[in-house]
């Protein structure tokens, strides 16, 4: 019975959720532009005039949904987050600025907005941008998904190994592949971003192999046994923790306009000379751990795992060609 109970109110509440949109009643969090006033959207003058300089620059095609989300981020503007490629795609797709609702009554939209099961309605609050605007910017969007689909990639290969291994030097986001042969900062190809740092693959990938052949850096991971530097290595590692944490700290403060650009610069030049010191102290240590045990042993496994690697990435390149 409890479950009967649990099923049957959970259908009660979603059959009066879209009666409510039926008659045009917004029922979410305001979107940009807007804000909850009685049970109705108000108008936010300065968003409004954001959303509106948003489509004028999308439907003239002067600016893309990422360079949209950069120059919002640049000028310090945010929605519930930062912006990025998705929170424009939204914006443009949201008919609640033409002075209408939408609402899905079986789940969430996941970005796919031409459900068939779509409720969209008129409702009662003011629109911020022209029906014309409206339908111009959809017929971009329209455009732009023709010329390039959901996971498109041109001339795409095999994926690379080193994928979630790398991360950007300005915002510690990980690059992910672009294009053919390229990876790039995941967080510019979104707009959140700055500095397009990017890189060839194939020469990422020889870099790290040669990378790998010191024993020593490839040991890090490895904890020595003896006690007190084992507790030695838990309080550099913690401290490695609590730089990262700094790290994102000072990039939120510059982000939210906090800080300067020269405050972040600066403090980003600390934490960084503060973790290369970590890092040689913990390097000490393994040496030290190493010198004590089998080296040669540690040796032998590292030069096997450099040769494999060397052979796999040389059959993928072939198989690529």
């Amino acid at each position: 019975m409890a479950e009967y109970y649990s099923l049957n109110l959970a259908e009660e509440v979603k059959k009066g959720i879209t009666e409510k949109a039926q008659r045009g009643e917004y029922q979410s969090a305001a979107p940009f532009g807007y804000v909850m006033e009685n049970k109705k959207l108000v108008i936010v003058p300065e968003e409004a005039d954001l959303v509106r300089f948003l489509f004028e620059k999308f439907v003239s095609k002067e600016m893309g949904m990422r360079t949209l989300a950069a120059y919002f981020n640049n000028l310090g503007i945010k929605s519930k987050r930062a912006f990025e490629n998705r929170t424009i795609d939204y914006i443009l797709n949201n008919p609640v600025y033409i002075s209408k609702v939408r609402w899905t009554p079986t789940g969430k939209i996941r970005r796919n907005y031409n459900q068939p099961d779509f409720i969209i309605v008129d409702s009662n609050h003011e629109p911020i941008v022209s029906e014309e605007l409206w339908a111009k910017a959809q017929a971009v969007i329209k455009e732009n998904k023709e010329l390039f689909p959901y996971r498109f990639q041109r001339n795409s290969t095999k994926s690379t190994w080193l994928h979630g291994l790398v991360h950007c030097g300005s915002c510690d986001k990980k690059l992910v592949r672009s294009l053919k042969v390229y990876m790039q900062c995941n967080g510019y190809s979104k707009g959140q971003c700055k500095t397009s740092n990017f890189i060839k693959y194939t020469i990422l990938e020889d870099l790290t192999l040669e990378a790998l052949k010191s024993p020593i850096e490839l040991s890090i991971g490895h904890k020595p046994n003896n006690s007190q530097n084992s507790v030695v290595y838990e309080l550099i590692n913690r401290q490695l923790d609590l730089s990262r944490e700094k790290f994102e700290r000072i990039r939120v403060a510059y982000q939210d306009g906090i800080d300067t650009l020269d405050e972040y610069k600066n403090n980003k030049v600390s934490i960084k000379s503060e973790r290369e010191k970590l890092y040689s102290r913990l390097a000490e240590l393994i040496e030290t751990h190493l010198a004590a045990n089998d080296k040669q042993t540690v040796e032998k496994r590292l030069k096997d795992i450099h040769e494999l690697l060397t052979v796999e990435l040389l059959n993928l390149r072939l198989n690529i060609k």
